[in-house]
């Protein structure tokens, strides 16, 4: 199977195309995830894993898991109706939120993006590890239901 690339926009794009959809999006919803309960959502939208912003909601969605999409949707919302793919226009967007220069002392901006996502951040936390049986199970149950795992 083909790597999907999260190193540019344009690179995202073009690797995205080459996988499954099904698998793309799983993919998107578990990097997510692990970047949120690493560092938060400002975590996420900072590396360049947040360019798998919307196929992560499209994800958990899929997998069953409402409510941890309903969080992650919530604090996609920040951005408004169009997302940024790329990772300093998601940087700059965030700042322009909080009220922050882009010449702004990181550490401040990191402080007030994890209060500006902290309820999502705690629905996440919550919710990940039990809502449709975690997202391990989740995941697997619906990959497995489309026929793209192996025997296991």
């Amino acid at each position: 199977m083909d790597k999907i690339s999260i190193d540019s926009a344009d690179e995202f794009s073009a690797s995205f195309a080459k996988v499954p959809r099904q698998v793309g999006i799983v993919y998107a919803a578990y990097f997510c995830l692990e970047e949120v309960r690493n560092g938060g959502f400002f975590q996420f939208f900072y590396n360049s894993t947040g360019v798998l912003g919307p196929e992560a909601l499209e994800g958990f969605q899929a997998i069953g898991m409402a409510g941890v999409a309903s969080a992650a949707s919530s604090a996609l919302d920040v951005f408004g109706s169009q997302y940024p793919r790329d990772r300093e226009a998601r940087y700059g967007a965030i700042l322009s939120v909080l009220s922050l220069s882009t010449g702004s002392n990181f550490h401040v901006a990191l402080s007030k993006g994890n209060e500006l996502f902290r309820v999502q951040q705690e629905e996440i936390y919550r919710l990940s590890r039990t809502e449709n049986g975690g997202f391990d199970d989740a995941a697997t149950k619906y990959l497995a239901g489309l026929g793209l795992l192996g025997s296991q």
